[in-house]
């Protein structure tokens, strides 16, 4: 199953739970279900059979679901019968898409972060020409920890959480290039000075898909970065956060959970804006 596919199961089981819940609360289930039919023909053409596993729907319910939307010009059936999203979904979605600027929602996801986490939050991503880190945007109003970056200043890539779990995404053969020459910058004790050493934890990270750092730029400062996808399941950006170390510990799960979230809205977004790490730079 792939991480599209994956997500849709995931999505189909949210929706179900949703539809039992508005039951008990005496709301109407085909709410919940338009949206789940909607969310998972978004990512694949389905039968009518899948859309009812998925969404633990009856079928003869769900047919009249699939009857309307058919008839107001949702959705459609291809030529092997299978429910796919018509021309009047891709009109509301180009309406949404177009709707508001990339850069005020993404800023937006960003305050929200701050505040549940209390944490400076920012996106950045990789400068391919220049082998750097630009950060689009950071937001860290309601944070303790506050960063100043100073125009023409070099970023110290092997010390920031986003650019590791960004580098650690690209062709391995390019991770060395990424941190130019060596011994590099030792800002702390906990500083990486060599590739050998920072080289496994790359690997990790390319598996995890999170970058973790403690008292690596700021002594008791501790950072984590998640990746933002695009529209092509690549990583295209990375949502970092940096608190007071000792918080973190305690918090880590929970910092997670709201980072991950936030990440999942704004790859949801960069999506809907057929946005990739080659066009990003142009919407932000």
């Amino acid at each position: 199953m792939t991480k599209r596919q994956n997500d849709t199961a995931v999505g189909g089981a949210d929706v179900a739970v949703e539809a039992q819940e508005a039951a008990k609360r005496g709301g109407p289930m085909s709410v919940a279900r338009v949206i789940g039919i909607m969310e998972m023909l978004a990512v694949e053409p389905m039968s009518l059979a899948t859309l009812a596993n998925r969404l633990a729907a009856p079928k003869p319910s769900l047919l009249n679901l699939l009857g309307e939307l058919t008839v107001l010009g949702v959705i459609r059936r291809d030529e092997a019968g299978l429910y796919i999203l018509g021309g009047r979904a891709f009109r509301l979605a180009s309406k949404m898409s177009f709707s508001g600027s990339l850069s005020t929602s993404v800023r937006t996801t960003l305050i929200e972060v701050s505040r549940a986490l209390e944490a400076a939050v920012s996106i950045g991503y990789l400068d391919h020409h220049t082998r750097t880190l630009v950060y689009a945007d950071r937001y860290g109003e309601a944070s303790a920890v506050r960063y100043v970056v100073k125009f023409g200043a070099a970023i110290q890539l092997h010390t920031r959480a986003t650019a590791k779990l960004l580098v650690a995404h690209e062709s391995e053969e390019t991770w060395r290039e990424w941190f130019g020459p060596e011994p590099y910058q030792q800002l702390t004790p906990r500083s990486h000075t060599r590739f050998a050493t920072l080289y496994p934890e790359l690997v990790d990270i390319r598996n995890s898909g999170i970058a973790w750092t403690c008292s690596e730029q700021y002594e008791g400062i501790s950072g984590c970065a998640v990746p933002v996808y695009g529209s092509d399941d690549m990583p295209a950006a990375g949502l970092g956060m940096v608190m007071i170390g000792e918080a973190m510990e305690r918090n880590r799960t929970h910092v997670l959970s709201v980072l991950q979230a936030a990440a999942d809205t704004i790859s949801a977004e960069f999506h809907l804006r057929r946005i990739t790490n080659v066009t990003l730079a142009q919407y932000l």
